[in-house]
């Protein structure tokens, strides 16, 4: 199954021990997850705050590259 969330693509698939979920970033990269959930559900609210907790990531990369690009040209 097949949903969007902030841009990124979330997919959900059935396997032997449960559903998985994997998903996929605005500019084409992948990531899996090594866990199984019971529903559907489960596995999507799992799979949207794992791309919440990378957009804070890199958000704050960026924020911290740019103080301290600033601090090396002062």
């Amino acid at each position: 199954m097949k949903n969007y969330y902030k841009q990124w693509i979330l997919l959900a698939k059935q396997e032997l021990n449960g559903i998985v979920i994997d998903y996929t970033d605005p500019e084409g990269n992948h990531y899996s997850e090594p866990f199984c959930f019971q529903n559907i559900d489960e596995a999507i609210a799992y799979g949207q705050a794992c791309i919440d907790r990378l957009i804070r990531l890199k958000s704050k990369s960026l924020i911290e590259a740019e103080s301290s690009t600033q601090a090396i040209s002062c």
